[in-house]
């Protein structure tokens, strides 16, 4: 007997008989156990020392390892730390009835009897949504975290500000809501402009009440405020703190790398730390992303101010503005407990002590970091980048490049290259931009099933890693997908509609 588990679990031993799992069912576990075991298998979790539910600490087993048994009078869940006990319960999911992933057990659901043993290849299996460049429903977020948390993964990176809005709720910067939340149209490369205002933000209370629910889930919610780059909606709030000479109207409508920066001069830099002060308040996440990708220097260069404040501070020229920056950021966060992390420009200049380096342009940018003895998130564009398309089909809606199929996202290994120093890959994670993805519905297109491949890539070994023995899972754990809802897209080939080669969505060229 075998079970479509995705990821794939590290042992899997079947046994005969199975176990009837009651919409009502007993427990013998902590108070908080217990609440994570009805929060996620959709029961009554009923405290009883004569439980058919045990769930028990085992200092043996790794952080988040786990080992789950199920016999035909119970199962037993024997964890790390609780924090696998999450892990445990999503593979207890799997086992039973597709239906459970669309509605709460309602009815006795059957669970094969097995023991699995398991815990995960890296720590930091994340994905990254993008809200700044089109806004999602606060519900929309919530639905996310239950998904990610259904595969296992445990990071929730959550990009909040950029050029075209800015979406964490300030209290002591309102402007930055109230300006630069909302941009008057949206410009897209191919078929100019909507014409229609589009704007949100999250409340701190909202994002307070995410945090909370995707740490129920396992899932640890990463914010990022992306400095002094992509700054637009920012300066568009409060545009003392841009380059002398470059006014920024309104938050950027179109899309691509803008030369709007941050003056950096001591008002802006007691700015940024004020906001990410507000920000520790809201996030408890040990990881602060602090972005620093795409940042011309143009405005710099050009700016005697700029300059002057280069030589203020004893650099040879503007061009160490930006790592000057980044070091002030770092050692602020990092005064107040926190890690920061940044995207691969940020090491451009030299790895920086403290920082994790978030390579995204091609893996080998963060080797000087890992080979310095810095930690790093090894997630490039070839493998890891949703925003891609899905294929290389003409009637794929637009994207901004690729393709990257689910194959391609999983036979990329995040440690390919760092041979010599893969204890310092703490793992990786999927990007999901949104210049093309203005929908809940498109953000699942897009995600799904090539997150269910990166998830395995993330959380399981490599060795004997097979695609098409995963793609025999995958077919199965897409009837999961549907059961709940989830607009996915089918594995790999075009949609059945596109079959007899005529399609009902068009795209642009691809972009790279």
């Amino acid at each position: 007997m075998t079970f479509p588990l995705l990821p794939q679990p590290a042992s899997v031993e079947p046994a005969a008989g199975h176990f009837l799992l009651n919409p009502r069912v007993t427990v013998d576990a902590t108070p908080q156990q217990s609440r994570v075991v009805g929060a996620l298998l959709g029961v009554v979790a009923l405290p009883s020392t004569d439980a058919h539910l045990t769930v028990r600490l085992d200092d043996s087993l790794p952080t988040e390892g786990y080992q789950l048994t199920v016999t035909p009078e119970r199962v037993t869940i024997l964890v790390g730390t609780d924090a696998a006990l999450p892990w445990a319960l999503q593979t207890l999911r799997q086992l039973m009835p597709d239906e459970v992933f669309g509605a709460p057990v309602i009815t006795p659901q059957p669970v094969p009897c097995c023991t699995i043993t398991d815990s995960p290849r890296f720590g930091w299996r994340g994905g990254m949504i993008d809200v700044a460049r089109h806004f999602l429903p606060f519900a929309d977020l919530l639905r996310l975290v239950d998904q990610l948390a259904a595969h296992k993964f445990n990071r929730l990176h959550l990009h909040l500000a950029d050029d075209q809005g800015w979406r964490f709720e300030s209290l002591k910067y309102p402007e930055l809501t109230r300006v630069g939340a909302c941009r008057p149209e949206t410009l897209h490369p191919y078929h100019g402009t909507d014409r229609t205002p589009h704007g949100g933000y999250y409340s701190q209370a909202q994002l307070r009440r995410l945090v909370s629910h995707a740490a129920s889930r396992g899932i640890t919610v990463v914010p990022e405020l992306d400095f002094p780059g992509h700054a637009s909606a920012a300066l568009a709030a409060y545009p003392q703190h841009g380059v002398e000479g470059f006014a920024v109207g309104h938050p950027a409508t179109g899309f691509g790398v803008l030369e709007n920066v941050l003056n950096l001069d001591d008002d802006c830099l007691a700015f940024v730390f004020d906001l990410f002060d507000e920000l520790l308040d809201v996030f408890p996440s040990q990881w602060i992303h602090i972005g620093g990708d795409e940042v011309p220097r143009t405005q710099w260069r050009e700016s005697e101010a700029s300059q002057q404040r280069a030589a203020q501070l004893g650099l040879t020229s503007v061009e160490e503005l930006q790592p000057w920056f980044t070091r002030q950021l770092v050692n602020h966060l990092r005064a107040r407990g926190r890690t920061p992390i940044g995207w691969d420009e940020v090491a451009d200049d030299g790895p920086v002590a403290g920082l994790v380096c978030h390579a995204w342009r091609s893996a080998d940018k963060a080797l000087p970091s890992a080979r310095a003895g810095g930690e790093v998130i090894v997630a490039p564009v070839q493998g890891t980048y949703l925003d891609y398309y899905p294929s290389d089909l003409p009637t794929e809606q637009w994207c901004i490049g690729g393709p990257t199929p689910t194959r391609t996202v999983y036979e990329f290994n995040p440690t390919d290259g760092f041979e010599d120093v893969a204890d310092r890959v703490i793992g990786t994670q999927f990007q999901l931009w949104t210049e093309y993805v203005a929908s809940m519905s498109r953000v699942e297109y897009l995600i799904w099933p090539r997150a269910c491949a990166l998830g395995e890539v993330a959380w399981s070994t490599p060795e004997g890693r097979s695609w098409d023995e995963f793609s025999t899972r995958l077919a199965a754990h897409t009837r999961r997908l549907d059961a709940a809802g989830i607009n996915h897209r089918p594995q790999e080939g075009p949609l059945p509609w596109q079959r007899g080669g005529h399609g009902r969505q068009s795209r642009g060229p691809h972009q790279n």
